[in-house]
């Protein structure tokens, strides 16, 4: 198509056509098919304080000098599949001056099977993307500040622990010390991070594998596992399990006292199958193995595996306890989503 004939279809699109545009209730323009805008209706002309006849062909003027780049790359990749494209873009408001973010879909305009021009729509978005990111900010105040509290809360039991007179409480308190710390380093990790609402749980478990291993120096704690992305809520329920049955394997797998492997592997179940749209956690060590017709369920389990269990139930979470041949090895499988 010649450029003549991409600058035809605006002036042959008639008079309704520009009247609807004219009169929408949003920023509305159209474009040839080499991207030469045509015409800008009466919503962007008064945002942008153009009258009707002005030379529009330096439009990106009133485009935020940093988004100009972005906007032209996208535009053209748009051009170039002959698709519709959408961002977001700074758009500069004439009465104070202000620039303003607005959301921006541009889609092809088809006649017999071609594309003989584009129609861009664009919607203020400043006040709402604003107000997300003051609840962002208050999010992450949020998780420091518990993060804190409980890093607090950790540091006394750790000093109670150091101070107990006999090996039992030490221990007690040790594990009471490790699962506050578990939560704190959740929500040390949302801290870090600019969307509290999902977070990387492969990232997560892997700074907890390496706090854990950095309290047992004599085993060879190992984590395998890529970018899964999971509601926060999930994160702090596999912490949790993740971190009793690493505990757990540190204190039993290896009792000759020479410690050993204990390996963490992370799963994402993507495609079909049993297991679809769920992550699976497993732990395996390569010690003694388990007593004979060991049940996590029973009644009579140690606190952290009735913890695990609770969780487990609560999440609609699978837990699978099989021998390593040596070992044992613990898997969980959870949904990504709640039901």
């Amino acid at each position: 198509m010649t450029d003549a004939e991409g600058a035809d279809w605006w002036n042959e699109s008639g008079d309704r056509l520009r009247a609807y545009i004219e009169h929408a209730p949003r920023k509305m323009w159209a474009t040839d098919t080499v991207g030469r805008v045509r015409f800008f209706n009466r919503e962007w002309r008064d945002y942008a304080g153009l009258a009707p006849m002005t030379d529009i062909s330096n439009w990106k003027d009133i485009v935020h000098p940093d988004d100009q780049a972005d906007l032209v790359r996208i535009r053209n990749e748009g051009f170039a599949r002959g698709a519709r494209y959408d961002m977001h873009v700074r758009l500069r408001r004439a009465c104070d001056l202000m620039y303003r973010w607005h959301s921006v879909s541009v889609s092809p305009v088809p006649i017999d099977g071609r594309v003989v021009g584009w129609i861009g729509a664009a919607g203020d978005i400043h006040d709402e993307r604003e107000l997300q990111e003051r609840q962002r900010l208050m999010a992450q105040e949020i998780s420091h500040r518990v993060k804190n509290s409980l890093s607090l809360v950790a540091a006394l039991l750790s000093m109670q622990a150091r101070d107990a007179e006999d090996e039992a409480s030490r221990k007690v308190l040790m594990d009471a010390y490790s699962r506050v710390q578990t939560i704190a380093d959740v929500h040390a990790h949302l801290w870090r991070q600019s969307d509290s609402s999902i977070t990387n749980i492969g990232a997560f478990l892997e700074e907890l594998c390496l706090r854990l291993a950095e309290t047992a120096p004599e085993h060879e704690i190992s984590f395998a596992g890529g970018r899964i992305m999971v509601p926060t809520d999930r994160a702090i329920p596999l912490g949790l399990m993740l971190n009793e049955l690493v505990t757990n394997a540190l204190k039993y797998a290896y009792p000759d006292g020479k410690g050993g492997p204990i390996a963490v592997v992370l799963h994402d179940r993507t495609e079909g199958g049993p297991e679809s749209g769920r992550v699976v956690l497993e732990v395996a060590d390569r010690g003694v193995g388990l007593p004979e017709g060991f049940d996590i369920h029973a009644r009579g389990q140690s606190l952290g595996m009735r913890l695990i269990a609770n969780i487990a139930r609560q999440l609609d979470a699978t837990v699978t306890v099989a021998s390593a041949d040596p070992g044992a090895r613990f898997s969980i499988s959870i949904p990504r989503r709640p039901a």
